[in-house]
């Protein structure tokens, strides 16, 4: 009896906009048996960006921006795991799973490289440590949480200064992304405050925008910046500056520093400067643009082979125009299907389609009813662009489920109210994390809760007391392998004294849970911690209750 043919491996590496329209490319022959088709993603779910700022403000659910990616990938199957080597040379991927890492080498026919991007660090010192990013869902996430926390803290704060600091949001970037969250957080802000925080006015919350170039929107500005300008007029009429020719040089727990020298003091700094390509694509044997991405032909076939393929971030696609497909979502669907399609025609023997999608518009919205775009080259602003982004948004989401629950959220949200929920919890004091401070900076003040003890990585801090006679006196200096703090969270005390930088200065923040375990189980940190308290270390108990003063 003959055997039934085996089906083509098509091996799709990332779960994004180019693998959704890749997927609907290929059902059909998936249901015919004639391709297998596998999709492998760290997270089980796809981010919908385009209503992340909506998101983060409450207007929509957090929940409607993603997707199960189990049904939007169906028929094929999915894989939840991490990628940790991609080898061409024989066609093999290695997966590992994030419950213990064990392995999974997977074969393919033809491998489609989706893997997206990731954030770049390197733009300024502290973008790691100090600054709330977008990229991930769990980033957003916590943006809208730390949004909600820091009107929480400040109607409760009585220091003026503190206050302010605490309204202060400072976003980088002056491109969709940043002039969004800007605008809605506005809005937001203007909303809010009137019926759920009678305890602050909207004098006292201030939003800034920080941007390189000379005006903002630049992918808009180029062709029609009367819409930039537009759009500026309308953010700096609902509150907002914008700092153009500004870059941010470096972000710390307390202020944002601008590249001329000037410190704004705030809590809250969003990055939204731009992205750098998966260190992942490394591993291929392939040309790559200025930029990164893999060098594709017209067909979206990397490196001349005829069994790899890439669009959308991870490949530079050319267009009929000239230039290639930028990394945005809408030339990432189209690149997606013409993948599919293209590897369809390649079973079939057929003769290849070159991607053809040169644009259709793009808009930024700048509250309700207000936006800036272009459709088609014909400039849109007002409510005529706000609708048309509304109907963009709607008509893109990838799922029919979270078109009607979206379009639910916005018709009740006028009616009941947005969400201003926040499940922050006690996550900033918890585990071992990375700060950086800058000259004359503040790092634990005399008589504040002592929670965290901290080590010194890099530069030098002065130890300052104040009896309240004679000033402020130095009582040390620490440098690198130092470390200060513990006393206060040890001894249940309040701190007894003032740290602050004398140069740039990178430190770990150690919790007072991990303080205390690490006492308890680890001999050489106790001895580390407890020598300036002349304790024995053998006598320290992590099973004693902790006072909630420090």
């Amino acid at each position: 009896m003959k055997s039934p043919p085996v089906p083509t491996r098509v091996l799709v590496l990332g779960g994004g906009y180019v693998a959704i329209w890749l997927v609907r490319q290929l059902r059909s022959a998936v249901r015919r048996g004639e391709v297998e088709l596998i999709v492998v993603d760290q997270h089980n779910y796809h981010t919908f960006h385009g209503l992340v700022p909506e998101m983060l403000t409450g207007k929509i659910q957090a929940g409607q921006i993603i997707s199960p990616a189990r049904r939007l990938f169906a028929p094929g199957r999915f894989i939840c795991a991490g990628i940790e080597r991609i080898d061409v040379a024989k066609k093999e991927v290695l997966l590992h799973r994030a419950l213990d890492s064990a392995p999974l080498t997977l074969s393919y026919d033809h491998l489609v490289v989706n893997l997206g991007s990731v954030d770049d660090l390197t733009r300024y010192r502290g973008v790691g440590e100090h600054t709330l990013r977008l990229k991930d869902y769990f980033d957003c996430v916590r943006v809208r949480n730390h949004l909600l926390a820091m009107l929480e803290f400040a109607e409760a704060e009585p220091d003026p200064v503190e206050r302010r600091r605490l309204l202060h949001f400072v976003i980088a970037g002056g491109n969709y992304a940043g002039i969004e969250v800007a605008a809605e957080l506005a809005e937001f802000l203007r909303s809010l405050l009137k019926t759920e925080y009678p305890g602050l006015t909207l004098e006292e919350t201030h939003i800034t925008v920080v941007h390189s170039g000379e005006r903002i929107l630049p992918e808009l500005g180029r062709r029609f910046p009367q819409l930039s300008e537009y759009a500026a007029t309308v953010l700096r009429k609902n509150g907002c500056t914008i700092e153009l020719g500004q870059r941010l040089a470096s972000a710390t727990p307390s202020e944002a520093i601008l590249s001329d020298g000037r410190r704004l003091a705030t809590r809250t700094i969003i990055s939204c400067t731009g992205a750098a390509r998966n260190p992942l694509l490394d591993q291929m044997p392939f040309e790559r643009d200025k930029h990164g991405r893999l060098l594709c032909d017209a067909f979206g076939r990397v490196g001349g082979r005829a069994d790899v393929w890439s669009a959308g971030d991870c490949g530079a696609v050319p267009m009929k125009n000239g230039e290639t497909a930028p990394p945005l979502a809408l030339y990432a669907m189209q690149g997606g299907a013409t993948l599919g399609r293209n590897i369809l025609r390649t079973l079939q023997g057929r003769s290849l389609r070159p991607y053809a999608f040169t644009g259709m518009g793009d808009c930024c919205v700048l509250g309700f009813g207000e936006a800036v775009g272009q459709l088609w080259g014909v400039p849109l602003k007002g409510w005529l662009a706000w609708l048309t982004w509304r109907g963009c948004m709607v008509a893109y989401l990838p799922t029919w489920s979270k078109r009607v629950r979206t379009l639910l959220d916005w018709i009740t949200v006028p009616l009941f109210g947005r969400d201003v929920t926040s499940v922050s919890g006690d996550a900033p004091h918890m585990g071992v994390t990375r700060e950086l401070y800058e000259t004359g900076q503040t790092i634990v003040r005399q008589g504040d809760v002592g929670r965290v003890m901290y080590l010194i990585q890099s530069g030098s801090v002065e130890v300052l007391a104040n009896d309240g006679r004679a000033g402020e006196q130095r009582l040390a200096v620490l440098g690198p392998g130092e470390h200060f703090g513990e006393i206060a969270v040890l001894e249940n005390r309040q701190r007894t004294a003032t740290v602050r930088a004398i140069e740039p200065v990178a430190v770990l923040r150690i919790s007072r849970e991990q303080t205390q375990q690490l006492t308890a189980s680890f001999k050489p940190f106790a001895e580390l911690t407890t020598a300036r308290r002349g304790v024995n270390p053998s006598e320290v108990d992590s099973s004693k209750p902790v006072s909630t003063l420090s």
